[in-house]
Formats: C-alpha cells, sequence, structure tokens
C-alpha cells in the first residue's frame, strides 16, 4: 500500500531526554517533555492540518510512549516502527553513519517506503495494560532473583530475611494480577480472546495475560507471520551449496519466553502435542529443540483459535 501523496512524513529519534525532528527538509531538536512535545505539535500545525502529517518513531521503549500518546491527544497520526528493520532500511539505502540527526531522516524515509500502521484509538488503553504487566514481570523476575540467592547464605537470619522479600514480592506480584485480570474482565473482547487461549492445553493464565499484552495482533496473521513474530519460525541459512543449520531469531522475547514454559507444560498433556514432543525426541533431537517445535505449534494453534474473533470485530 502506498502512502497518501498529501501525507508529510514526520521522522523522529527518540532519546530519553530529547527528540530529533526530521521534517523532510529540515532537522530540529525538543525536549522529551510534555512542553517539548507540545512545541512540536504546534510547529507541525503552523504548517499545514496536523491530519496531513504522520510521525514515526521506533519501538524503544517507555522514552516514546509520551511522544505517542501526546501526539494521538493532538489528533496527529502516529506509527511506531521496528527499530531493527529501521536500521537495516538504513544500511541497505547507503546511510551507514549512525546520528540522532541522520536516525530521525532514516526514520522518515523507512515509513515513506514501507508505510507502517498507525496507531489506532485503542492504544492508550492497551498501553496502560502493557505497563501493568510489564511491572508485573519486573516482580517475578525479582522473586525468581531472590529464591535463587536463598541456597547461598547459611545464616538463619538473612534466610529470614530473604523468605520476607519473596513473600513480599510475591504478594506485589498477586496484586498486579488482580489489576490485569480486572482490565481484561472490562474488556468483552480481552476477555472473549483470553478464553479461547486458556482452552488450549498448556496455555495458562500468566501465558494469556503475557500475549495479549505482547502479541495483540495474533488472530489477525497467518501461521508463518505468527511464528516469526515471536521468534519461533526457523530461518533458512543457506548460499550456493552450502546448506547452514536453521535456526530462530529475532522476535519478541517475551512471549517467546512465555510459550517456551507453555511447551513444558503442552509436552506432557496437550493431546497432540504431547505426541508429536514424544516422537521429536524418539527422533533424537535434543529436549530444547523439541520444546521450540511445541511452541512454535502452540502460537499457531492460538492464533488459529483466535481469527473467528478478530473476524467479527
Amino acid at each position: 500500500m502506498k502512502t497518501s501523496p498529501l501525507r508529510h512524513e514526520i521522522g523522529v529519534d527518540v532519546a530519553k531526554d530529547h527528540l530529533d525532528v526530521f521534517d523532510g527538509s529540515t532537522h530540529w531538536q525538543v525536549a522529551n517533555t510534555p512542553a517539548g512535545i507540545r512545541s512540536l505539535v504546534k510547529r507541525l500545525r503552523a504548517k499545514a492540518p496536523l491530519e496531513q502529517f504522520r510521525l514515526t518513531c521506533e519501538s524503544t521503549g517507555r522514552y516514546g510512549h509520551r511522544l505517542a500518546n501526546l501526539a494521538l491527544k493532538a489528533h496527529l497520526p502516529v506509527s511506531i516502527a521496528n527499530a531493527r528493520a529501521v536500521r537495516d532500511y538504513a544500511k541497505a539505502t547507503g546511510r551507514l553513519a549512525k546520528t540522532d540527526r541522520i536516525d530521525a531522516s532514516a526514520i522518515a524515509a523507512f515509513a515513506r517506503t514501507v508505510d507502517p500502521p498507525t496507531l489506532g484509538p485503542a492504544w492508550h488503553e492497551h498501553q496502560a495494560f502493557v505497563e501493568l504487566h510489564a511491572r508485573m514481570q519486573a516482580l517475578i523476575a525479582q522473586v525468581a532473583a531472590q529464591k535463587a540467592s536463598l541456597h547461598q547464605y547459611h545464616a538463619p537470619q538473612i534466610r529470614a530475611e530473604i523468605r520476607s522479600e519473596i513473600a513480599l514480592l510475591e504478594r506485589r506480584v498477586a496484586n498486579y494480577e488482580k489489576k490485569l485480570e480486572a482490565k481484561v474482565n472490562a474488556s468483552a473482547t480481552m476477555e472473549r480472546r483470553k478464553k479461547r487461549m486458556i482452552a488450549i492445553k498448556g496455555v495458562g493464565k500468566r501465558t494469556a495475560l503475557t500475549l495479549l499484552s505482547v502479541v495483540s495482533e495474533l488472530g489477525t496473521l497467518n501461521r508463518r507471520e505468527a511464528a516469526a513474530l515471536v521468534g519461533l519460525a526457523p530461518m533458512n541459512r543457506d548460499s550456493g551449496k552450502l546448506r547452514g543449520k536453521r535456526c530462530i531469531q529475532a522476535g519478541r522475547a517475551r512471549a517467546r519466553h512465555a510459550l517456551y514454559l507453555a511447551a513444558l507444560s503442552a509436552s506432557r498433556y496437550h493431546p497432540n502435542l504431547s505426541p508429536f514432543y514424544q516422537r521429536l525426541r524418539a527422533a533424537g533431537k535434543s529436549a530444547k529443540i523439541a520444546l521450540c517445535a511445541v511452541a512454535r505449534k502452540l502460537i499457531i494453534q492460538i492464533n488459529s483459535a483466535l481469527k473467528p474473533l478478530s473476524a467479527s470485530t
């Protein structure tokens, strides 16, 4: 799909403290603060109606979310591009140097050529869900770290202190999980999607919450796209007569980790995937490779289960 000729592509390279902006002819910089972003919007509005622009930044974490949020509130169309794809595009077009100014112009050129999708009106609400889930995952990691440290200490006082911290962290995890469940229950669409997921053997509540947070596109993809999006599609490494070893790469790591854990359960209890896992092991595949194959089939099955819901919305 080609970009509308009326649209002006604005590339923004996001840093913690500032935003480098390129509008096709001019570079400028503003502070990455609400006031700085409002000045950016005001400058664009002085040139043309905001609906004639599209602001594109990279998916580089929380520093760009304020920009996207305030731009959308001002009715300025926004896209968030994959940072790896932008960098590959820049290299392919001869932009080998890397500075904030160069990155901003590369992002604008990428948007003009590739035409990434713009964020929809539901983005704000989904980001609130994503933040809650990210915080819960951080707390779960802290629980795991504290549990792992227990064996390093023998003093009863220290071990008691660690157990107390674990209990506190687990209460916080449970609190965030309740908040996430409340958001899911408040959305008929998310609730239906969650129920479809946990109906599949091996997919538990936390796996479903992770997929709702990290892979909201599920149900709109084909099987290859679903596997590739979470980094579970084996990629060929062939050239000429060389036949390299196929391996998975890239993708959304948090979703892949959740699916790997789900695959551990599915390899035992899923009516179809458990025999599939056993066949792979009997054929000499390692447990890790077999579990990755189960996880790939699992994400494809989840994607298929969600397709009727996506078609009806």
